[in-house]
Formats: C-alpha cells, sequence, structure tokens
C-alpha cells in the first residue's frame, strides 16, 4: 500500500518524502514455482524493520516531549498506555509500542491525533 504521510503539529509540518511502502511485505515467491497466498504468514524483511524505523522517527520529530508522547498514546493507544511504568525511559515505550501495533496504523493515528491539536 503507498502511502504519503503528512504531519502538521505545533512544532512545524512534517512530510515522508516521496511514496513509501508500508504495512505490506510484497515479496515474490519463496523459490521457483512456489506460490503464496495473501493469507500465508511471511518471513520477516528488513521492509519491516524500515518502516518501524520511519514510524519510530516520525514519533520523535512530531512528539517532541515525553509528555506529549504519552498523551498521544493514551488517547490513541489506551490499552499499551496501560503498560507503561512510571519510570519507564521514552525508548522502551516507544519500543513497547511498536511491537504491540502496525507501523502503518501508528502512523494513521499519530497524524489524526496531530491534525486535531
Amino acid at each position: 500500500m503507498k502511502n504519503k504521510i503528512n504531519i502538521n503539529n505545533q512544532h512545524g509540518n512534517f512530510h515522508i518524502g516521496g511514496n513509501f511502502n508500508i504495512g505490506s511485505r510484497a515479496q515474490g515467491p519463496a523459490s521457483a514455482g512456489e506460490e503464496r497466498t495473501a493469507a500465508e504468514p511471511r518471513p520477516e524483511s528488513p521492509l519491516v524493520d524500515t518502516e518501524r524505523s520511519t514510524v519510530r522517527k516520525m514519533l520523535r520529530v512530531s512528539l517532541r516531549r515525553d509528555a506529549e508522547f504519552d498523551a498521544f498514546v493514551l488517547d490513541c493507544f489506551s490499552d499499551i498506555y496501560r503498560q507503561f511504568a512510571t519510570s519507564m525511559e521514552r525508548d522502551r515505550k516507544t519500543n513497547l509500542l511498536l511491537e504491540s501495533r502496525d507501523p502503518a496504523e501508528v502512523l494513521r493515528r499519530l497524524s489524526q491525533w496531530c491534525a486535531s491539536k
């Protein structure tokens, strides 16, 4: 799925240049003659790590203060927020969010949340 992400918040307007793939793992057959259906699980690919990396950067740039990040997660992913510990570092909170949710969903909600502020 192609996406163009624009995030507007108090820190300015942020855009991920061009279109990029997120939420899909477009891969050909594993070997000649083997076909995969959409329902079959696919192995992890470098694309997934890139997506998480992109989302991590967008979260850092768009939500600069820890309190902003916490508010976003509370508003959009309250079940994840309830897993945060008081002394948990921001990187660990971000990892928990990205381990628990699809990167495309996090970006979509981040864009909506920033637009509503």
